[in-house]
């Protein structure tokens, strides 16, 4: 794709998107696509059946959507209103943008894709804030380990939780060692619970 001379186009109401959304006349928007060149060349924006403009520029990647601005036709520019069949009107509003220039402005596509409508910019090419990559593997690495580093995060806070559990059963176990009355088995199992919950402590040492 190669960048479009600039035409400059007068003030006026227009519609911004796919022009063949207006017109449903098939034979009609066969004339424009012959009168035009298909929107080739130095045919980008045209005079139609009156002195008002058709401009239209192809999108780099053909239908679709762009910036929100759907696409069947391959085409992106705008329609004076004028030129707007009567029966297409209604939808309009939901296929692209009723815009009223107050002054003349500039209509051109670029090389990357850009097709620019006075200051309405719609990007049909690559998406220009998106940094492509080529080493993908140096980022699925990458990800990996912000995974695991993130793991690793929740077993220490884990360890953390269950220490502060385990410190608070010790005081626990040893109040009640201290002033229950308890039979030799109780207190041998209250003992051992003690001896249990410390060396659990010893291990989760993070020291």
């Amino acid at each position: 794709m190669t960048t479009s001379k600039p035409y400059t186009l007068p003030a006026g109401t227009y519609f911004v998107g796919d022009p063949g959304y207006c017109f449903a006349d098939h034979d009609r928007w066969m004339r424009l696509l012959e009168s035009s060149n298909y929107f080739e060349g130095d045919r980008q924006a045209i005079k139609f059946e009156s002195d008002n403009y058709v401009a239209a520029f192809s999108t780099m990647y053909g239908d679709g959507e762009y910036n929100g601005f759907p696409v069947d036709a391959g085409l992106l520019g705008c329609v004076h209103e004028s030129l707007i069949e009567e029966n297409c009107k209604p939808h309009l509003a939901k296929l692209g943008k009723i815009v009223t220039f107050h002054e003349d402005f500039i209509v051109q596509c670029c090389k990357d894709g850009t097709i620019n409508i006075g200051n309405i910019r719609i990007f049909t090419g690559d998406d220009p804030y998106e940094e492509v990559w080529g080493d993908s593997e140096y980022f699925d690495n990458e990800e990996e380990d912000v995974v695991e580093s993130r793991i690793k995060m929740d077993e220490q806070k884990q360890i953390d939780l269950l220490r502060e559990a385990l410190a608070g059963a010790v005081v626990t176990l040893t109040e009640v060692y201290k002033y229950a009355h308890m039979d030799s088995r109780t207190l041998q199992m209250v003992t051992d619970a003690m001896d249990e919950a410390e060396s659990t402590l010893q291990l989760t040492d993070p020291h």
